[in-house]
């Protein structure tokens, strides 16, 4: 079943499930019916800015996966450069408000609400330079997945996320075509544990990031540091220790698991009073990198922290086996 198709530009968006629309609670398969409720996908497209004689329009859009009781998100906000309306050159992300989210919907923004993940390969940003040529998303019984395609002359990179229908997680893996020798490719993620504690909301800070092996904290008002890491420390996790929910405060911490396997992965947190960012360094011959995004909602920072390190070693057995695109 096709939910919809349109071709806005150069980009493709695309929406199918195998779910019958008279049988809600299950799925139906060469004939064949399947017990349980999938997972729903709904899309929601909007232009944010119409088009001038500088600027191409900025649209985004946004996919709701889940049945209403632990709904994620995946947004893709850009400018179309390239559509009719606009024959010039722009590039299709110009700050941080905007590209790739996955997160929680509609809110709390553990991981950032526009700016979840970019890849750079020899230090270009991909996603800010290009528009996604393809976007297309499918419905099922285990998981919501969308995909995300880009051209770009440095590679051709895939952007898989499966998001399953009853937690707040979501399985990521990029797939790297080269098209020139590789020199450096390096993944970002982006997330705010607990609350926005930036100058302008007047709110109090203490980050914490921790791995199995270190931790760091930065207090308000206080220099930044840095938490290296590698793919064997297996897992992340995020928190502020003020905006906790065990004393009714924030929105929760965030957690990364890391895809097993991926050996010659290194990286590193920048860990400020405010955002931090994750840097994940990849081989040069690395063409998939996989990883796990938890956003644990008005959950203590120590359940949250337990919860993923209970869980981390299951999901990177799932993401080595998961297939992202069946």
């Amino acid at each position: 079943m096709i939910h919809s198709l349109s071709i806005l530009g150069p980009v493709m968006l695309i929406g199918s499930s195998i779910a019958s629309p008279a049988q809600q609670s299950g799925l139906e398969v060469n004939g064949l019916r399947i017990v349980g409720e999938p997972v729903r996908i709904r899309h929601e497209s909007k232009i944010v800015k119409e088009p001038t004689e500088t600027a191409p329009a900025l649209q985004e859009d946004l996919l709701t996966f889940g049945n209403g009781r632990a709904d994620m998100r995946v947004t893709y906000k850009r400018y179309r450069n390239g559509t009719p309306e606009f024959l010039g050159n722009h590039p299709s992300l110009t700050d941080s408000s905007m590209g790739v989210d996955i997160g929680v919907s509609p809110e709390p923004w553990h991981w950032h609400y526009a700016d979840t993940t970019r890849i750079f390969i020899n230090d270009r940003d991909i996603f800010a330079g290009f528009e996604a040529a393809e976007m297309d998303w499918r419905e099922g019984l285990d998981f919501g997945r969308v995909r995300f395609r880009w051209e770009g002359p440095e590679a051709g990179v895939t952007l898989h996320v499966a998001i399953p229908g009853d937690r707040l997680k979501a399985y990521v893996e990029y797939v790297v075509e080269p098209r020139v020798p590789m020199e450096s490719m390096m993944v970002r993620l982006r997330c705010f544990p607990g609350a926005y504690t930036s100058g302008q909301y007047r709110q109090p800070a203490h980050r914490w990031v921790s791995t199995p092996g270190q931790s760091v904290e930065v207090r308000r008002g206080k220099p930044g540091k840095t938490l290296a890491f590698m793919q064997q420390d297996g897992w992340i996790f995020y928190a502020d220790r003020h905006h906790d929910y065990r004393y009714g405060r924030g929105f929760g911490p965030a957690g990364l698991a890391l895809g097993a396997g991926d050996d010659e992965m290194r990286g590193e947190v920048r860990v400020t009073d405010y955002g931090l960012d994750t840097n994940l360094h990849c081989g040069p011959d690395q063409s998939i990198i996989r990883f796990v995004l938890y956003a644990f909602t008005f959950i203590p920072n120590h359940h949250a922290l337990q919860t993923l390190k209970n869980e981390y070693q299951t999901d990177q057995e799932t993401l080595a086996t998961l297939p992202f695109w069946p």
